[in-house]
Protein backbone atom coordinates (compact mmCIF):
# COMPACT_ATOMS: atom_id res chain seq x y z
CA UNK A 1 0.00 0.00 0.00
CA UNK A 2 1.36 3.42 -0.91
CA UNK A 3 1.97 6.08 1.71
CA UNK A 4 -0.98 8.47 2.30
CA UNK A 5 1.53 11.32 2.83
CA UNK A 6 2.15 11.28 -0.94
CA UNK A 7 -1.05 13.33 -1.27
CA UNK A 8 0.85 16.28 0.23
CA UNK A 9 3.30 16.16 -2.68
CA UNK A 10 1.38 14.82 -5.68
CA UNK A 11 -2.01 15.20 -7.31
CA UNK A 12 -3.96 11.98 -7.89
CA UNK A 13 -6.78 11.60 -10.45
CA UNK A 14 -9.13 10.22 -7.78
CA UNK A 15 -9.30 9.79 -4.01
CA UNK A 16 -6.02 8.36 -2.80
CA UNK A 17 -7.56 5.47 -0.84
CA UNK A 18 -9.18 4.23 -4.08
CA UNK A 19 -6.13 4.93 -6.25
CA UNK A 20 -3.67 3.18 -3.95
CA UNK A 21 -5.66 -0.07 -3.97
CA UNK A 22 -6.13 -0.32 -7.74
CA UNK A 23 -4.03 -2.74 -9.83
CA UNK A 24 -1.70 -1.16 -12.36
CA UNK A 25 -3.89 -1.71 -15.42
CA UNK A 26 -6.79 0.13 -13.78
CA UNK A 27 -4.50 3.02 -12.81
CA UNK A 28 -3.24 3.23 -16.39
CA UNK A 29 -6.80 3.31 -17.76
CA UNK A 30 -7.77 6.08 -15.32
CA UNK A 31 -4.60 8.02 -16.14
CA UNK A 32 -5.32 7.74 -19.87
CA UNK A 33 -8.86 9.06 -19.35
CA UNK A 34 -7.67 11.81 -17.01
CA UNK A 35 -4.93 13.00 -19.38
CA UNK A 36 -7.55 13.15 -22.12
CA UNK A 37 -9.53 15.68 -20.07
CA UNK A 38 -6.62 18.14 -19.82
CA UNK A 39 -7.20 21.07 -22.17
CA UNK A 40 -4.20 21.22 -24.52
CA UNK A 41 -5.02 24.86 -25.33
CA UNK A 42 -3.64 25.86 -21.92
CA UNK A 43 0.06 26.65 -21.76
CA UNK A 44 0.65 23.97 -19.08
CA UNK A 45 -0.57 21.16 -21.35
CA UNK A 46 0.42 22.20 -24.87
CA UNK A 47 3.61 20.10 -24.84
CA UNK A 48 2.39 17.37 -22.51
CA UNK A 49 3.06 13.77 -23.47
CA UNK A 50 4.93 10.65 -22.45
CA UNK A 51 8.47 9.30 -22.57
CA UNK A 52 8.42 5.51 -22.81
CA UNK A 53 10.72 2.50 -22.60
CA UNK A 54 10.06 -0.42 -24.96
CA UNK A 55 11.83 -3.64 -25.79
CA UNK A 56 11.69 -6.06 -28.69
CA UNK A 57 12.59 -9.69 -28.09
CA UNK A 58 13.46 -10.10 -31.78
CA UNK A 59 16.50 -7.83 -31.42
CA UNK A 60 19.70 -9.82 -30.84
CA UNK A 61 21.19 -7.38 -28.36
CA UNK A 62 19.47 -6.45 -25.12
CA UNK A 63 18.60 -2.88 -26.02
CA UNK A 64 15.71 -0.61 -25.08
CA UNK A 65 13.96 2.00 -27.14
CA UNK A 66 13.43 5.31 -25.32
CA UNK A 67 11.10 7.63 -27.19
CA UNK A 68 8.21 10.04 -26.85
CA UNK A 69 4.54 10.03 -27.72
CA UNK A 70 1.82 12.67 -27.61
CA UNK A 71 -0.71 9.81 -27.48
CA UNK A 72 -0.96 7.32 -24.64
CA UNK A 73 2.08 4.98 -24.89
CA UNK A 74 0.07 1.79 -25.37
CA UNK A 75 -1.11 3.21 -28.71
CA UNK A 76 2.47 4.04 -29.68
CA UNK A 77 3.63 0.45 -29.02
CA UNK A 78 1.03 -0.90 -31.46
CA UNK A 79 1.93 1.76 -34.03
CA UNK A 80 5.66 0.96 -33.84
CA UNK A 81 5.10 -2.75 -34.23
CA UNK A 82 3.07 -2.12 -37.40
CA UNK A 83 5.21 0.59 -38.98
CA UNK A 84 8.89 -0.19 -38.35
CA UNK A 85 11.02 -2.60 -40.34
CA UNK A 86 12.01 -4.41 -37.13
CA UNK A 87 10.78 -7.99 -36.96
CA UNK A 88 8.84 -8.79 -33.82
CA UNK A 89 6.58 -6.92 -31.48
CA UNK A 90 7.51 -3.87 -29.43
CA UNK A 91 6.60 -4.39 -25.81
CA UNK A 92 5.91 -1.43 -23.54
CA UNK A 93 7.98 -1.69 -20.36
CA UNK A 94 7.54 1.62 -18.54
CA UNK A 95 6.71 5.26 -19.14
CA UNK A 96 6.42 8.65 -17.50
CA UNK A 97 4.21 11.59 -18.32
CA UNK A 98 5.94 14.95 -18.76
CA UNK A 99 4.79 18.54 -19.02
CA UNK A 100 7.12 18.97 -22.01
CA UNK A 101 7.63 15.56 -23.58
CA UNK A 102 10.06 16.85 -26.23
CA UNK A 103 12.35 18.43 -23.64
CA UNK A 104 11.99 15.39 -21.36
CA UNK A 105 12.95 12.98 -24.14
CA UNK A 106 15.92 15.15 -25.14
CA UNK A 107 17.12 15.24 -21.53
CA UNK A 108 16.73 11.46 -21.16
CA UNK A 109 18.69 10.93 -24.39
CA UNK A 110 21.39 13.35 -23.22
CA UNK A 111 21.81 11.47 -19.93
CA UNK A 112 21.86 8.10 -21.70
CA UNK A 113 24.12 9.28 -24.56
CA UNK A 114 27.04 6.96 -23.74
CA UNK A 115 24.66 3.98 -23.96
CA UNK A 116 23.23 4.89 -27.39
CA UNK A 117 23.63 2.05 -29.89
CA UNK A 118 23.64 4.20 -33.06
CA UNK A 119 23.80 7.99 -33.32
CA UNK A 120 20.42 9.45 -34.23
CA UNK A 121 18.50 6.32 -33.18
CA UNK A 122 16.48 5.85 -30.00
CA UNK A 123 17.99 2.51 -28.94
CA UNK A 124 20.13 2.25 -25.81
CA UNK A 125 22.21 -0.64 -24.48
CA UNK A 126 22.02 -0.04 -20.74
CA UNK A 127 20.62 -1.84 -17.73
CA UNK A 128 16.91 -1.40 -17.28
CA UNK A 129 17.60 0.07 -13.83
CA UNK A 130 19.77 2.81 -15.36
CA UNK A 131 17.07 3.72 -17.87
CA UNK A 132 14.29 3.73 -15.26
CA UNK A 133 16.29 5.92 -12.89
CA UNK A 134 16.97 8.34 -15.74
CA UNK A 135 13.29 8.59 -16.63
CA UNK A 136 12.28 9.05 -13.00
CA UNK A 137 14.77 11.92 -12.63
CA UNK A 138 13.48 13.50 -15.84
CA UNK A 139 9.86 13.18 -14.68
CA UNK A 140 10.69 15.33 -11.64
CA UNK A 141 12.32 17.90 -13.90
CA UNK A 142 9.30 18.15 -16.27
CA UNK A 143 6.15 17.49 -14.19
CA UNK A 144 2.57 17.72 -15.39
CA UNK A 145 0.81 20.16 -13.06
CA UNK A 146 -2.76 19.28 -12.06
CA UNK A 147 -5.44 20.13 -9.56
CA UNK A 148 -7.21 23.32 -8.51
CA UNK A 149 -5.61 26.45 -10.00
CA UNK A 150 -4.50 27.80 -6.61
CA UNK A 151 -3.16 24.47 -5.42
CA UNK A 152 -1.44 22.86 -8.41
CA UNK A 153 0.73 19.80 -7.69
CA UNK A 154 2.75 17.48 -9.90
CA UNK A 155 0.50 14.73 -11.28
CA UNK A 156 1.50 11.40 -9.73
CA UNK A 157 3.12 8.84 -12.01
CA UNK A 158 1.08 5.59 -12.28
CA UNK A 159 3.85 3.11 -11.38
CA UNK A 160 4.61 2.29 -7.73
CA UNK A 161 7.84 1.17 -6.10
CA UNK A 162 7.11 -1.88 -3.93
CA UNK A 163 9.11 -2.99 -0.91
CA UNK A 164 9.14 -6.35 0.87
CA UNK A 165 11.34 -8.79 2.82
CA UNK A 166 13.90 -11.07 1.19
CA UNK A 167 12.78 -14.67 1.91
CA UNK A 168 16.43 -15.74 2.36
CA UNK A 169 17.83 -13.13 4.77
CA UNK A 170 14.83 -10.96 5.70
CA UNK A 171 16.41 -7.71 4.46
CA UNK A 172 14.07 -5.21 2.81
CA UNK A 173 14.23 -5.27 -0.96
CA UNK A 174 12.42 -3.09 -3.48
CA UNK A 175 11.18 -3.60 -7.01
CA UNK A 176 9.52 -1.23 -9.41
CA UNK A 177 6.15 -2.01 -10.86
CA UNK A 178 6.49 -2.51 -14.63
CA UNK A 179 4.47 -3.75 -17.56
CA UNK A 180 6.72 -6.83 -17.77
CA UNK A 181 7.60 -9.41 -15.08
CA UNK A 182 10.68 -8.50 -13.03
CA UNK A 183 12.73 -10.34 -10.43
CA UNK A 184 14.55 -8.54 -7.65
CA UNK A 185 18.02 -9.47 -6.43
CA UNK A 186 18.74 -8.96 -2.73
CA UNK A 187 21.66 -6.54 -2.30
CA UNK A 188 22.46 -8.10 1.11
CA UNK A 189 22.67 -11.83 0.36
CA UNK A 190 22.53 -11.88 -3.45
CA UNK A 191 19.49 -14.17 -3.57
CA UNK A 192 17.35 -14.03 -6.69
CA UNK A 193 13.96 -13.13 -5.26
CA UNK A 194 10.79 -14.13 -7.16
CA UNK A 195 9.21 -10.80 -6.32
CA UNK A 196 7.07 -9.93 -9.31
CA UNK A 197 5.75 -6.41 -9.71
CA UNK A 198 3.83 -6.18 -12.95
CA UNK A 199 0.48 -5.38 -14.43
CA UNK A 200 -2.07 -8.16 -14.07
CA UNK A 201 -5.31 -8.68 -15.86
Amino acid sequence: MADQSLTNTFYFPERFDFWSRRPLLERLQIMAMFSGTLDRRFREYKRMGWVYVMRNAALKERVFKVGLSRRFPTERAVELTRSTGVFGQFELVYFIHAGDCHAAEAEAHRRLARHRVTQGKEFFKASLGTILSTLDDVSRQYPVWAGPKRALKPLAQPFWMYRGPCPSCGATISARELLIPVRARCSHCGADVPFVAQATG
